[in-house]
């Protein structure tokens, strides 16, 4: 499958809808991030890892 600008703005039109959703497992600061990264390598997460910018 390839993305295309045509089928990404359908996946936030979905997203911004509430039809597609995820979650945050965890949410970091930028300075964290190698903490993050950690979590996300460990494998046993469900949900995303959120990283937010300065």
């Amino acid at each position: 499958m390839r993305l295309t600008a045509d089928g990404f703005a359908d996946a936030l039109d979905l997203a911004a809808r509430g039809v597609v959703t995820t979650s945050i497992a965890a949410t970091f600061a930028i300075a964290a991030l190698p903490d993050a990264h950690r979590l996300s390598e460990g494998g046993h997460l469900r949900g995303k890892v959120a990283v937010q910018g300065p």
